[in-house]
């Protein structure tokens, strides 16, 4: 069995001049958003084995405040670069590159890509990941490069649809 969560960076400040997009943190309500994600996680007793985070300021304190809460190494969040700007291959690319021994996997991301997966997965239009949401699948498999021929179910979404 393979888990892929999908969460998109919380609530994010405004371009202001002097600084690039990728380096926009989170608002006060984007930490708050973060943290009331990671405290249901960690009540739903989510753990992960690898947490891949966009290096974007925003997706990453994200990521750490998820990590936080979920008992999660902050040092062992891998950030991805490919997912800042990347597309839908990008994510694909990273997940069938993960060891087959890794079986609970998160991707902290920005839209329109994360909803983007999120819909691939469930093979049609149903999400619209807003800032915090997370949707999350269970993929009856034990190959990572075999996620998208196995029989999946969407298990956890937050907040619920």
């Amino acid at each position: 069995m393979k888990t892929i969560y999908l969460i998109r960076h919380a609530e994010a400040a405004a371009k202001q001049n002097g600084c690039s997009d990728y380096q926009r943190p989170l608002t006060a309500m984007g930490v708050v958003q973060a943290d009331k994600l990671g405290t249901y996680l960690n009540s739903a007793a989510v753990r992960f084995d690898r947490i891949v985070s966009s290096h974007a300021a925003r997706a990453l304190q994200t990521a750490r405040g998820i990590a936080k809460m979920t008992d999660f190494p902050e040092a062992k969040i891998l950030i991805e670069q490919s997912i800042y700007a990347g597309n839908l291959d990008s994510y694909l690319n990273i997940i069938f590159s993960q060891p087959d021994e890794i079986s609970h996997l998160a991707f902290v991301g920005h839209n329109p890509h994360i909803t983007g997966l999120a819909n691939y997965l469930m093979k049609e239009e149903k999400f619209f990941l807003t800032p915090a949401a997370m949707a999350a699948f269970k993929f009856s498999t034990d190959k990572w490069t075999d996620i998208c021929l196995a029989a999946q179910e969407l298990f956890l979404v937050w907040p619920s649809l």
